[in-house]
């Protein structure tokens, strides 16, 4: 229980006075140039952050044609659901496996068995 009890108030001390102040070091604003895979990745995002918002814009504009594509869509995947067998087995299976062995001429029992 000592051992507990000591476990637990230095792990308390480190959690309130030491994790925090390793945070602020970690964690400081860097006001130095990025990395150049940073940068690119930043200007990639912005990017297609800027073509996202565009073809949402363009979306909203035209509502009720992209709600009249979008009916369209869904009937015609319940049709191809309808239309489109479902079972990765065709109907044709009957669940039988035949196996043909063919042995040399007087081949005793056991060995056809094993």
């Amino acid at each position: 229980a000592l051992t507990l009890a000591i476990s637990v108030t230095i792990s308390g001390f480190v959690a309130l006075t030491l994790t925090p102040s390793l945070c602020a070091l970690f964690l400081r604003r860097n006001e130095g140039e990025p990395f150049k895979f940073v940068k690119k990745f930043n200007d990639f995002f912005d990017w297609s952050t800027s073509v996202f918002s565009a073809g949402v814009a363009y979306i909203l504009k035209r509502t009720i044609r992209f709600v009249l594509i979008f009916c369209i869509m869904l009937g015609a995947i319940f049709y191809l659901y309808k239309a489109v067998p479902s079972s990765l087995v065709p109907e044709e299976d009957q669940g039988l496996m035949i196996g043909i062995i063919n042995l040399p001429s007087a081949s005793a029992l056991h060995r056809t068995i094993s």
